[in-house]
This record gives C-alpha cells, structure tokens and sequence, in this order.
C-alpha cells in the first residue's frame, strides 16, 4: 500500500510538471518572444502583407487583362412591340434563344491613360415556332483605341503615387516592428520594478511588525504612552495596505506582460535582470542622415506633396476641354453555321471624336484650381514644418539617448555602492551594533538605489529602440534594420 502511495504521488507531481509551464525569460528572450508572438507582431506581418498585395495589384493593373464574357444561354419567349413597314405598331410573338461568347484582351496605357482592346466575339440566334432558324454572327477579330485627350490622366499620377505609398507602408512596418521591441522592453523592466517595489513593501511590513512587538513590550512595562503605541499600529497598518498595493501592481504588470507575449496566465515567469548593458555611440549626424533616408515619415511627406500636385493637375484638367477619341478596326461576318461565319469576314471601322467644352461654369472650375493650389501650398508649409520638427525631435531623442546612458552608469555604480553599504549594515545589525531603525534606512536605501537602477536600464533600453526605429539602423550592430 506505501509502494503504491509512493508511485501515485511521483506520478501525479510529474503530471502537475507537465501541465504547468514554467519560463525563465531575460530581456533579450523577451523581446524575440514578443517580435514572433505577439498579437501585434501578427498584425503587423499582415499589415507588411496586405502592402504587397495592394503593390502587387497596382502593377497587375498595367499587364494585360484577359476576361471572357458570355450569356450561355438567353431566352425570350415574349409578346413585344415592333413598327410594321407602313409605319403602324403591331404585338408580336418572340421565342428565341440567343448565345454570346466575348473574349478580350485589355491593356492600359499609363503614358497616355488610354486604353487598347483586342476582342473575338461569336454570337448565336435560335428562332422558334413555325419559322425555326439558326444563325450566327462572327467578329474573329476586332482591335479598339479608346484615349482621352487634354484631361486628368489618372493612371500616369497612380504610376507616381503607389511606389511611394508602398515604400512608406514599408518603412511604416520596420518601425512598427521596432515598437514592439520598445513596448516589451517597457513591459519587461515594468515587471521587475513592480517585484522591488513588492520586496520593499513586504520587508517595510515585517520591520514596522518587529517595531510595533516591541513597542507593545515597551508599552506594557510604561515606558511609552498609549499615544504612541496607537501612532506605531497605524503606521503598521499603511506598511500593510502599502504591501497589498504593490502586489496588486505586480501582479497586473505580469499579467499585462503575458498577455503581450500571448503567454497562458498559468504560465510561471521568471524574469531574469540582465546586470549588463552596452555602451552604444549615436553620432548626430550620421543619425540625421539615416532618418532623412529612412524614415517613414519623410517618406509620408513625400507623398503627401505628391498628392497635392494630384490635386492641382486635376483641377486644372477640369477647366479644360475634355475630348475622348474611340477607334475601332475589324472583321465581321454572319452565316447559318459555324463553318461558313468564319469564312471570307468583311471589315469593318468605327471612329468616334466626342467633345465635352466647359463654356461657363459661373467660375466653379477656377474656384476649385485656385483651391487647390493654395491647399498644395498650405500642404508645403506644413511639409517643411514637420521637417523642422522632425530634426529637432531627433536631435532631442539623440542628446536624451546620451544623457541616460550616463545616467545609467552613475545608477549602477550607485547600486553596487549602496549593496556593498547594506552588508556591512546588516552585519553591524547582527552583531547589535546599530538599531532596527539603522538598518531600515540602510535596507530602504539600497531598494531605493536598485530602483533608480532599473528605472535607468528602463530608460537606456527604451531610449535605444526609439533611436533604432527612426534610424532604421541598429547601432550596436552597426548595420541597418531591414
């Protein structure tokens, strides 16, 4: 019966190890976690996708088109109205069945903004009744221009537009990706801040208990008056909400942090602190020029003046006349079988000139021009403010990059002094050199000191990402972000 007791107990531990996942995770396992697993990870590839398929429909847009249209079949049984020879209306009897089948090629002129179509057209015609018959009409080939003159040539500005809205929904995703880096940094030192802050509050709890035990002694034997003693216990009660407080706090970052990393909330974390760091050297220069190369939003004012310039070109064509020409060559024929439709086709041209001249339009078109030029100009000035800012932004993040990484370094030399100063504190507390009240302050300063540690490798390590994703280069590598 023990054996078997035994056995069940290992079995059952080996099941509950099994089932509850346990990571331990530094910041770099963080990060990479976050840039594969994430909800926004997965966002952010689709948004890469969704891009190239767009990119990939504009090009398409210029290739040959080839469709294939048909009404297999149509039938009309009806009583319709016709005009008589001698000019008198009469309801007849129609009950036909009629078959078409329409091949085209289409290909866009993007120069030009017109159109060339090559079509084959067969057609079909089945009468009934008591006058049955079969005939067919044949069009093996016909070649058609269809072009637009002295108006907005949509095509050749969507040939300007979509390279630069692809390269910006481009670099948009580099530094997407780079904010997740930057949020599960945030997210991870969230968590390991949110654990000091819990320390110190439980060991501030168990330092005002031991106070407030000996308090009471001090207060049984008369030594100190109620007063105090009361002043003592609401002191230790704060310690206690104080405690509770922090837990909360941890126990929501590490909840967030799981969350982010699409973690099961049974998971066990462990986060590792990484007592490391580099020294990184952001040259001001080199950084304005990479963000000038590669920074969506250069990119985005780019393409917004080339909108602009869209806007201006198409008020300008609506004052214009607009003339669309349509021509047309090719050969027909019709038979009462398939054999004979295909033999000796006649020709056949078409050749249209449509005009359509604005003559007075009570200034509406000259409005919507003069609109659209002072936009165009509105829309350049606030390009080159965006500019402006933009640079001073840079050289802001670049100058606050270097300030915390010596900040930094003068919080960890600070950590490391205040740990070396609580040991020699606490052994002086052991041996009954220093009271309880000593060895507090020491205990509060090195959490205090460990704090501010990890608030500056929070700083360093966000700061960085910030750099990283308007540079687009990674400067501990020294090599671009691709």
């Amino acid at each position: 019966m023990i054996k078997q007791l035994i056995a069940f107990s290992i079995f059952s531990f080996g099941t509950f190890a099994l089932c509850a996942q346990e990571l331990v995770l530094n910041l770099e396992d963080v990060v990479n976690r976050a840039m594969t697993e994430s909800l926004r990870s997965e966002q952010v590839q689709n948004d890469i996708q969704i891009a190239q398929w767009r990119y990939k429909a504009y090009k398409s847009g210029f290739l040959p088109q080839v469709g294939l249209n048909a009404s297999l079949p149509n039938l009309n049984r009806s009583l319709e109205q016709i005009t008589l020879p001698d000019g008198s209306d009469a309801f007849v009897s129609r009950s036909q069945a009629s078959y078409t089948a329409d091949l085209e090629i289409r290909q866009n002129i993007g120069l030009t903004g017109g159109s060339i179509f090559v079509r084959s057209n067969l057609q079909r015609i089945d009468l009934f009744g008591n006058n049955s018959n079969t005939s067919y009409l044949s069009s093996p080939l016909n070649v058609s221009l269809s072009q637009p003159l002295l108006g907005f040539n949509a095509m050749r500005w969507q040939r300007k537009l979509e390279p630069v809205r692809y390269q910006f929904n481009q670099l948009l995703a580099v530094e997407a990706r780079e904010n997740i880096r930057l949020e599960s940094a945030r997210l991870y030192y969230e968590v390991l801040i949110n654990q000091i802050n819990e320390e110190v509050a439980h060991k501030s709890k168990a330092v005002q208990d031991t106070i407030f035990r000996i308090s009471q002694g001090r207060f049984e034997m008369g030594k100190i008056a109620e007063n105090d003693l009361l002043k003592i216990e609401l002191i230790v009660l704060n310690a206690e909400i104080e405690w509770e407080r922090s837990k909360m706090d941890l126990d929501l970052s590490m909840r967030e942090l799981k969350d982010y990393l699409r973690l099961s909330r049974d998971t066990e974390v462990t986060l590792m602190l990484e007592e490391d760091f580099p020294l990184i050297e952001v040259n001001l220069e080199a950084a304005i020029q990479l963000a000038q190369n590669n920074q969506s939003g250069v990119v985005q004012r780019n393409l917004r003046q080339l909108e602009s310039e869209q806007m201006i070109a198409q008020a300008k064509a609506g004052r214009r006349p607009v003339i669309d020409v349509f021509a047309s060559y090719g050969l027909a024929q019709s038979a009462g079988d398939v054999e004979s439709v295909y033999q000796n086709p006649q020709d056949r041209q078409l050749f249209t000139v449509q005009f359509n001249v604005p003559i007075y339009d009570f200034g509406r078109a000259k409005a919507e021009a003069q609109a659209a030029i002072l936009t165009a100009r509105n829309t350049q000035l606030s390009i080159e403010l965006d500019q402006l800012e933009f640079e001073r932004q840079l050289i802001s993040n670049v100058r606050l990059f270097k300030f915390l990484q010596d900040q930094l370094i003068l919080a960890k030399q600070g950590d490391e002094v205040a740990a070396k100063g609580f040991e020699i504190t606490r052994q002086r507390f052991l041996i009954g050199k220093i009271t309880i009240t000593d060895y507090q302050l020491a205990l509060q300063e090195k959490i205090s000191s460990k704090q501010q540690y990890l608030n500056a490798l929070r700083n360093f390590w966000t700061g960085y990402y910030q750099i990283r994703s308007l540079t687009h280069y990674d400067w501990i590598e020294n090599k671009p972000i691709e």
